[in-house]
């Protein structure tokens, strides 16, 4: 069990030294005060990915964005919370 610092952020020594990809862990257990919680995985759907290119924006302010420059293989992946 690993308790939580200052707003809920993991204190791992000095503050130049905050690493939260442990964090994203499954079965990664916390406390707050006298509260705890573990982290589960659910796959909530897959992103199919026909062509490979990736977009991230915003539709309705930045419809005409480009891909990222790095595609992925074609194909479906899973999309987890």
């Amino acid at each position: 069990m690993i308790p939580l610092g200052l707003f809920g952020y993991v204190l791992g020594g000095a503050m130049s030294k905050l690493d939260f990809g442990w964090a994203l862990r499954e079965g990664a257990a916390y406390a707050v005060g006298t509260a705890s919680m573990s982290l589960r995985h659910s796959r909530v759907a897959d992103l199919v990915l026909p062509s490979g290119a990736i977009i991230a924006c915003d539709p309705l302010v930045a419809p005409e964005t480009e891909p990222f420059a790095i595609a992925v293989p074609p194909g479906r992946y899973p999309v987890m919370l």
